[in-house]
């Protein structure tokens, strides 16, 4: 188990590594590079910044700014300040200022961070709506203004809290995970062994700061190991995709981490310029539910770049376990099942290859000191080949909810993950949360993958579907709700309804009991690109009761 502290790390690699450890770009721009001796100069500015404003160690720290290496340095600065710091999403030009900062105060009221960084033009805004507390609010402008020389970093040890993680709010109030150093440190630590990392990889990711795959896989990964990373400003590659590409190619990059939507997102927004991809290691796709048919799409489509099979690769992570509890092994692609599908609603698993079958991907086995239980709904181990709670076991657990009670430990250790899936032949096969269980005439189906159908029929707008059960107390069971999003005109959405409603008892064998076309921009989705199925269930409802 790691005996350092990650602020230790980091000053150790700033004195024996002189090339770049970070790469930047935003769309339009030229990149920006920096040293890690460079990164910490500007960290301890932001820590000076810190014991001026009388922020106290052990207090949070919660940074809305851009991303990019000044938020990266404030981040570290807060860490070398003894302070927690935590990302979270920058308001964009797209979004209502009194909205975004109004779904966050309940957050600032609960947790009572000691300070807030945002950008000068939020902060009165903030200021105004805290006048009440003594929660400091700060503006990147005032730390560049920082000038009196840095003091020592204040001394932390190996357990003392190093950041939250904060979860993506698909469900009521954003939970910050408490992570040590020696959770964290012992995590990367056993993942860069898993991952082979070596002197020769680079890390090139779009992926938000404030999710745990950007936060852990890609930055914390890179900053503890000294593996360079090239970061891309989340919300240009949504307008440029092939950014991403053009920066695998420009560097070399070998790592790759992506959720299951940007492998079809990649492959549908394809540019006529060739990027060549052979460079890759592994695409690691990870955050959801990874999809056969995601890697077929992405593997046909840039074949002609240099993708192979073998470079397709699948994680299973949480912020509760800091990141990875199991990854495919490099160098050969991820195991398929086949597997009857009316077994698999029955929550069975029965491996067959013709027929009624689906078709899933191994998430891998499990990382060093990590131990996987499949339970059943009395929490006791379930039957071999039966669908089950994933519960774990590791060295490298977080420290609990910051200023929550909630806990999800059994009174053995093991954590409850809320998600569903089963062992084989010592391989987890991630089906879906249990939240996202709905089982209908006693038939289990998760909504992902009704959302998933539903994305593949002609005039769907992919990835913008909802899918949930509404209970029926006439029937004594739960009904079969989905929402779609299209372009066409309403003059067709009939004709669209009719399309899905026959996918789905097709491929599902039940008949929804509401499908409901919308245009563009209906369906309600987190900060981390996620579909919020409580927020859209409550609009829905909103909208039948009007």
């Amino acid at each position: 188990m790691a005996s350092q502290t990650f602020s230790a790390r980091i000053t150790e690699h700033a004195h024996t590594r002189r090339t770049p450890i970070l790469y930047f770009r935003r769309y339009g721009e030229e990149e920006q590079s920096v040293t890690y001796e460079e990164l910490l100069a500007q960290a301890r500015g932001f820590s000076e910044h810190l014991r001026q404003a009388n922020v106290a160690k052990g207090e949070v720290v919660l940074l809305f700014l851009p991303q990019g290496i000044e938020s990266i340095s404030a981040f570290i600065g807060a860490i070398l300040h003894g302070a927690i710091p935590s990302f979270m999403p920058s308001q964009t030009d797209r979004q209502d200022p009194e909205l975004f900062w109004g779904t966050h105060e309940k957050l600032f009221r609960k947790i009572r961070p000691g300070a807030i960084l945002t950008q000068p033009d939020s902060a009165p805004r903030v200021s105004r709506m805290l006048s009440d507390t003594e929660i400091k609010i700060l503006t990147n402008e005032q730390i560049a203004g920082t000038n009196s020389a840095p003091q020592p970093p204040v001394e932390a040890t190996p357990d003392d809290v190093l950041l939250l993680q904060h979860s993506s709010g698909t469900t009521g109030l954003k939970k910050g995970v408490m992570l040590s150093h020696r959770a964290v440190l012992t995590q990367l630590d056993l993942y860069a062994k898993s991952l082979e990392l070596s002197d020769e990889d680079c890390i090139v990711s779009w992926l938000p700061l404030y999710h745990d795959m950007g936060l852990v896989a890609c930055l914390l990964l890179s900053l503890s190991q000294g593996t360079p990373l090239v970061l891309l400003d989340p919300f240009e590659w949504v307008l440029a995709p092939m950014a991403l590409m053009e920066s695998i190619q420009d560097h070399s990059g070998t790592l790759v981490w992506l959720p299951n939507f940007a492998f079809n997102h990649l492959a549908r927004t394809k540019s006529g310029e060739v990027h060549d991809l052979s460079s890759v290691r592994a695409f690691i796709n990870c955050s959801e539910p990874c999809r056969a048919s995601s890697f077929d799409l992405f593997l046909e489509t840039f074949r002609d770049w240099g993708v192979k099979a073998e470079q397709l690769q699948v994680c299973y992570a949480m912020a509760e376990m800091v990141y990875a509890a199991t990854q495919t092994p490099l160098h050969k692609g991820p195991h398929y099942l086949e597997v009857d599908t009316d077994a698999l609603t029955e929550g069975r698993v029965a491996i067959r290859s013709d027929g009624s079958t689906t078709r899933l991907v191994s998430n891998g086995t499990p990382l060093p000191t990590v131990e996987i239980l499949i339970a059943d709904s009395s929490g006791k181990p379930a039957p071999p080949l039966a669908v089950g709670e994933i519960y774990l076991k590791s060295d490298f657990m977080f420290s609990g909810y910051y200023k929550l009670e909630e806990s999800r430990f059994t009174d053995d250790g093991w954590y409850r993950t809320r998600d569903m899936g089963f062992l084989h032949h010592g391989e987890l096969y991630v089906l879906g949360r249990l939240d996202d269980l709905i089982i209908i005439c006693g038939k289990n189906v998760y909504a992902h993958s009704i959302e998933t159908t539903v994305s593949g029929v002609d005039g769907v707008h992919p990835g913008r579907v909802v899918a949930f059960g509404i209970e029926d107390e006439k029937m004594a069971t739960r009904q079969l709700v989905i929402i779609a999003e299209t372009k066409l005109p309403e003059s067709e959405y009939r004709n669209l309804r009719e399309r899905i409603n026959d996918q789905i008892v097709a491929s599902f064998d039940l008949t929804p009991h509401t499908v409901k076309v919308v245009g563009p921009n209906w369906v309600v989705k987190t900060t981390s690109g996620k579909v919020s199925r409580e927020a859209n269930l409550k609009k829905f409802l909103q909208v039948v009761n009007v």
